[in-house]
């Protein structure tokens, strides 16, 4: 399955939830080699989930990359007033 939001960027994703173009709430950060995807969902009047998913990339020639979804999952409940400003990644 091609996710919407990367397709024709990144092949496989297998095992991601459909994340739409149109998502304005949409963070991407490298994290120890890996990319992590940080997205939004609108849960109710007042809430919003915060999901996460830790995706492995492989070039496989100049023209194609892969991806492996290694997981995902909700991270935070935040109100639905909230704003992402940025995204940052520390490893230990």
């Amino acid at each position: 399955m091609d996710n919407a939001f990367f397709s024709g960027i990144v092949k496989g994703l297998e095992g991601l939830p459909e994340i739409s173009a149109d998502y304005k709430n949409v963070k991407l950060v490298r994290h120890g080699g890996n990319m992590l995807v940080l997205w939004d969902e609108f849960v109710g009047r007042k809430e919003n989930m915060v999901w996460c998913a830790e995706i492995s990339l492989e070039r496989c020639s100049n023209e194609e990359i892969w991806g492996k979804v290694e997981w995902f999952d909700w991270v935070l409940t935040v109100p639905k007033s909230y704003v992402f400003m940025y995204a940052l990644s520390a490893t230990f």
